[in-house]
């Protein structure tokens, strides 16, 4: 039969993701500014707050992570956020 056949698998054939993003936002209940952080310090592009009615009600860049809802009523948000490219939600309760 010949020589053994001898197979390798490279470690380069099978994509490499990024373990799992996760965001913090915090107060919340928040009232006058939320601060919203990465905790494997992706870059936040952009962060929008929709109602729940879905509509959009703020839409902005954060500035060191942090984010001024002063003119927002009291209620349920929803925050979308923007981190290198994918988009992660989370709840917010202004007071």
């Amino acid at each position: 039969y010949g020589a053994p056949l001898w197979l390798t698998i490279s470690d380069n054939l099978f994509p490499v993701y990024k373990e799992s993003t996760k965001i913090s936002l915090y107060p919340n209940p928040a009232s006058q500014t939320a601060n919203i952080t990465c905790d494997n310090g992706g870059k936040i592009d952009e962060v929008c707050i929709y109602n729940l009615s879905a509509q959009q009600v703020f839409k902005e860049r954060p500035v060191n992570g942090r984010f001024d809802i002063s003119h927002l009523q009291a209620g349920m948000y929803i925050v979308e956020v923007m981190v290198e490219g994918r988009k992660m939600r989370q709840k917010l309760l202004v007071k």
